[in-house]
């Protein structure tokens, strides 16, 4: 897709009724979608269907988009939304008792939600802290707040992956001596 301006037209030709419109969005969105849902998720058939349900929702919701150049945040919102409700029920069915399985637990799968979706959002889809805030309906001090308590986070646990590992290594490389 060009530019958001036939972002824009497609959004108001669906507005009038012309489904065509939608298969051109549809091909723009769908592998960013399900690739953002993924790392909310964890889950490759959970992050695909938050995209399909994120498709769907807007679909008939379409008319409910008052400006058509702010439907990339708005697909983003809904996708979000559908991806938030996977990742809840997530484990409960994985694990008895709802635990979380230990080869599941990657660097972003261990983030609180409220700092791993404006993480995934400000360096995945490349969107600013405003536009994030403006998704979010939360105040942009906050945005900013939440994606750097995410990246420290992240920081600590590669750190202290990366120590474990190389203790690991020395010590296995000691125990041979």
């Amino acid at each position: 897709m060009s530019t958001a301006v036939d972002e824009a037209e497609l959004v108001r030709r669906m507005q009038r009724g012309d489904s065509s419109a939608f298969e051109p969005l549809y091909r723009h969105y769908v592998g960013q979608a399900v690739r953002v849902a993924y790392l909310i998720t964890g889950r490759q058939q959970a992050s695909e269907d938050a995209a399909y349900e994120a498709f769907v929702r807007a679909i008939r919701s379409i008319h409910a988009l008052h400006n058509p150049q702010l439907f990339r945040g708005w697909f983003y919102r809904l996708l979000v939304e559908a991806a938030a409700q996977r990742k809840a029920g997530r484990w409960s069915f994985l694990v008895p008792g709802g635990g979380r399985p230990p080869e599941e637990m990657s660097p972003l799968s261990r983030l609180p939600e409220a700092e791993l979706v404006p993480l995934v959002l400000s360096y995945y889809v490349e969107m600013s802290p405003s536009e994030i805030a403006h998704l979010l309906s939360l105040p942009l001090l906050m945005v900013e707040q939440r994606i750097e308590h995410a990246r420290r986070r992240l920081a600590r646990y590669l750190a202290h992956t990366t120590e474990l590992e190389t203790g690991l290594e020395g010590g296995s490389a000691g125990a041979e001596r």
